[in-house]
C-alpha cells in the first residue's frame, strides 16, 4: 500500500543541528542573521563598555550592552523554536510518516496529507497539527480519523488547558490503514509535542543566557557608575571650594567698612547692654549697605554679641534664612544672639566674626503673640 507505514529509515533524513539550519529551511538565513548580527553587538559593545576613552561612554556602552542582552534573546528563542519546528516537516516529508494519503478532490485542508509520530501534516496549507500537550484521543469514524489533544496557553494568571482536535477524512480504500494508524497514535497518547519541548528548553537556554548576561553587564556598570559617581563627586566639591573661597572674599570685603565703624565702639556698645541701633546713630555713612545693628548678652555665657543686618545681604539664604554679620566677645556661642531667632547655617569670616543665617524662632513668637493677645482688652458689646 503506497506510502504506507513508511519510516524514518526508508529515506534519507536531513539533517537535524540545534538550531534547525537545515537545506531548505526558510527560517535558517534568519537564524544566523539574528544571531550574527546580535553576536557581533554585544562584541562591539563589551569591547567599549571595557577599553572606550571616556567613562562615560562606557557607561553608556554598559547600558546597552545590558539592554541587547536581555532583549536580543526573545526573537532569537522564537527563529530557533520556529526553525526546529520546520525541520520537522523537512523529516515528515523525507520519510518519517506513517501514512501518506492523497485525494481525489480536493478537501478544505488539501489534496494529500501525511499522519506520523510527528502530527499531521497538511502540505498544502504547510500546517503541521503536532497535538500541542498531549494526544488524548484517536477516534476512528467510517469516514474519518478524528484526533482529539490538549493545548494550553500560558498568561500571567497562569495556564489554561483546550481541548482541540483534527479531523482527517480517509480515502476510499484506505479503511484498513486508518485502524492500523490508530493504533499506531494510541502509542502517542499524553506525549507533549517536539514543539512544546523545544519551546521550554529553549526558553530555559535563553532565559539563563539571560540572567547570566544580566549579571555580567551589572558586574561591568556598577564600577563605572561608582568612577562616575567619584568624578562627579571631585567636580562639585572642586566648584564647591571655589564658590566658598569667592563667597569668603565677598564676606570679608563688604565687613572691612563694617569693621571700621564698630571696633572702636565694642567696648562702649557692650557697655551700653542690650540694644537695638540705627546705622546712622553709630556712625554709618547714609550709602553705607547696613540696615540696623542689636547688641546684647547670652544666656548663660553673658558673652557679648552684636549682629549686623544688611540692606542687601552680602550671600542670599536659603529657605526663607536671613544672612547677618554676627560677633561674640570671647568663646564662639553659635546661638549667642536674641531668643527671637534661631541660627540656621553660618560661613568664617575672620576669628572673630561670621556670617549667620537666621530664621524666627517660631515658639518665642508664637508665644509672644499670644501675650499680646491676651493684654488686648476685649470690647464691650
Amino acid at each position: 500500500m503506497e506510502g504506507f507505514l513508511q519510516t524514518s529509515a526508508s529515506k534519507p533524513m536531513p539533517e537535524v543541528k540545534g538550531l534547525g539550519l537545515t537545506p531548505g529551511n526558510p527560517f535558517a538565513p534568519f537564524v544566523i542573521g539574528g544571531f550574527t548580527i546580535a553576536g557581533g553587538a554585544l562584541i562591539v559593545l563589551l569591547g567599549l563598555t571595557l577599553f572606550a576613552g571616556s567613562i562615560d561612554t562606557r557607561y553608556t556602552a554598559g547600558l546597552v550592552l545590558m539592554f541587547v542582552a536581555v532583549l536580543a534573546p526573545i526573537p532569537l528563542a522564537l527563529l530557533a523554536i520556529y526553525s526546529r519546528n520546520y525541520v520537522r516537516i523537512q523529516r515528515v516529508l523525507a520519510g518519517d510518516h506513517w501514512a501518506h494519503w492523497r485525494y481525489p478532490v480536493e478537501s478544505r485542508n488539501g489534496s494529500e496529507v501525511y499522519l506520523g509520530p510527528l502530527g499531521v501534516y497538511w502540505p498544502e496549507r504547510r500546517r503541521l497539527r503536532d497535538f500541542k500537550s498531549g494526544l488524548i484521543e484517536v477516534e476512528h469514524m467510517p469516514d474519518t480519523l478524528v484526533f482529539r489533544y490538549v493545548y494550553k496557553q500560558y498568561s500571567r494568571y497562569g495556564s489554561f488547558a483546550h481541548k482541540k482536535e483534527e479531523r482527517v477524512p480517509i480515502p476510499f480504500g484506505k479503511e484498513d490503514e486508518a485502524a492500523e494508524l490508530v493504533k499506531h497514535f494510541q502509542t502517542q497518547l499524553g506525549i507533549p509535542s517536539g514543539f512544546i519541548n523545544d519551546s521550554w528548553t529553549i526558553a530555559w537556554i535563553m532565559g539563563g543566557i539571560i540572567i547570566a548576561a544580566v549579571i555580567v553587564s551589572i558586574l561591568l556598570v556598577l564600577p563605572l557608575e561608582f568612577t562616575r559617581q567619584d568624578i562627579r563627586n571631585d567636580a562639585w566639591s572642586t566648584q564647591y571650594a571655589a564658590t566658598r573661597q569667592a563667597e569668603t572674599a565677598l564676606l570679608q570685603r563688604d565687613l572691612q567698612p563694617i569693621l571700621r565703624v564698630l571696633e572702636p565702639q565694642l567696648d562702649r556698645l557692650k557697655a551700653a547692654g542690650t540694644r537695638e541701633y540705627d546705622p546712622a546713630d553709630l556712625g554709618f555713612p547714609a550709602d553705607a549697605n547696613v540696615q540696623r545693628v542689636v547688641t546684647g548678652f547670652c544666656v548663660p555665657s553673658e558673652a557679648f554679641y552684636v549682629l549686623v543686618w544688611q540692606e542687601t545681604p552680602t550671600v542670599e539664604g536659603f529657605f526663607g534664612s536671613r544672612g547677618v554679620y554676627h560677633y561674640v566677645d570671647g568663646e564662639w556661642d553659635y546661638g549667642c544672639m536674641p531668643p527671637l531667632y534661631q541660627p540656621d547655617g553660618l560661613k568664617t569670616v575672620t576669628d572673630d566674626w561670621n556670617f549667620v543665617f537666621l530664621k524666627g524662632n517660631t515658639a518665642i513668637i508664637a508665644t509672644m503673640l499670644v501675650e499680646e493677645l491676651q493684654k488686648t482688652p476685649t470690647p464691650e458689646p
